[in-house]
């Protein structure tokens, strides 16, 4: 599956029903899945394991989440939202080297784990996947989106290519395969690169 590119909305997990949320309990469950994926890994990681750092019955855990991947999924993604800003200064090239370095270094931090648990869970489970981009994956694309907008072909209509998208986010994805930093200097070499690529589009 291409993570960068939408998938058919009719595949998209219905939403499950059940009874209005509480907010502080919703916020201690997803809370309590983030520090037990970091502290025992995913693959430990149980529903009753979440509900009882969190002080709750699993079944309220279960009305309203179908699995672990699913809360912890949420709680990373607004965890996401709430830390990763994106800067527009004008200089595109300092904006991109600055915006790899961040998501680089969220992404290998104490988060790191969850989001490799998360991407493998992807990996092995097409619905998962899909879920995986609508709430995590594309919010990334259009934060990265907004940044080359910024230094973009003005023209009407231009849209910064998908492709380019993909290029950016692997040399992320792939030092963090094969345990390599993103060095600054790397940084400011995809950056450098990209800007090239995006004004002769």
């Amino acid at each position: 599956m291409n993570f960068m590119q939408k998938q058919d909305a009719s595949s998209r997990n219905a939403v499950r029903p059940g009874r209005p949320r509480s907010v502080a309990t919703q916020e201690a469950i997803l809370a309590a899945s983030l520090r037990l994926t970091e502290r025992v890994g995913y693959a430990q990681l149980t529903i009753e394991g979440i509900a009882a750092e969190a002080g709750v019955g699993k079944q309220t855990v279960y009305r309203w989440w179908p699995s672990k991947a699913a809360v912890v999924l949420e709680a990373f993604a607004r965890d996401a939202r709430a830390v990763v800003k994106v800067r527009v200064t004008g200089n595109l090239e300092i904006d991109l080297e600055k915006f790899l370095i961040a998501a680089y270094r969220r992404l290998t931090g104490p988060r790191g784990v969850v989001f490799r648990s998360l991407l493998s869970e992807a990996l092995i489970n097409s619905d998962f996947a899909q879920q995986f981009y609508d709430e995590y994956l594309q919010s990334r694309v259009d934060d990265l989106k907004t940044v080359l907008s910024s230094g973009a072909n003005e023209a009407e209509g231009f849209e910064v290519p998908a492709e380019l998208v993909e290029m950016i986010y692997g040399a992320i994805w792939y030092r963090m395969a094969t345990n390599q930093k993103l060095t600054p200097a790397a940084a400011r070499q995809v950056a450098a690169a990209a800007v090239n690529l995006l004004r002769e589009t």
